[in-house]
């Protein structure tokens, strides 16, 4: 229920919403990403997700998850709590957390039911990214970014991890 309102469609309007959108997570300083960055760009994120759902979805921060861990964001709806992890693009385990982070350490909490949301902010080709493990080529696209990062997920594991990259590049 969660993830429609963050499909391409959606993050192409939550990049140009009047309301400021993704151009309030830009780099101001022009340096580097950093986790500030991540964070700004996640709770306006949330913000712009939490008015398309129904009332009875809340967002949690900073959710406690097993082993002392915590997930970026939990979608809570009843008893069920829906790990959400957020990557910057250029976070060196980006392609290493949907399984050695997310998987292992959020998904087996009995509020997820085995299952979650991974994240990742694409903010362009201008922005760094780690090399992908298997030494493929980096991708040019927040697409083929998102096709590359549900690779890595077993077959098995698939239908309950739910892999979403949002488009926060200035448009040309």
């Amino acid at each position: 229920m969660i993830c429609g309102p963050i499909s391409p469609t959606a993050s192409k309007r939550f990049r140009s919403a009047s309301a400021g959108g993704a151009r309030t997570c830009g780099r101001h300083s022009g340096g580097p990403p950093s986790h500030r960055l991540k964070t700004s760009a996640a709770i306006r994120l949330v913000d712009y997700i939490s008015g398309q759902l129904p009332p009875s979805i809340r967002f949690e921060p900073e959710m406690h998850m097993p082993g002392q861990k915590r997930a970026d964001i939990a979608a809570i709806r009843n008893t069920i709590g829906l790990p959400v992890e957020i990557k910057g693009q250029w976070h060196p385990a980006m392609w290493t957390a949907p399984m050695d982070q997310f998987d292992a350490l959020y998904t087996r909490d009995w509020h997820a039911q085995g299952r979650g949301v991974y994240v990742v902010l694409w903010f362009g080709l201008g922005v760094r990214m780690p090399a992908e493990p298997g030494g493929a080529a980096r991708p040019t696209t927040p697409e083929a970014l998102q096709e590359m990062l549900i690779s890595q997920i077993p077959v098995e594991r698939r239908a309950q991890i739910d892999v979403y990259v949002v488009d926060l590049s200035r448009p040309s």
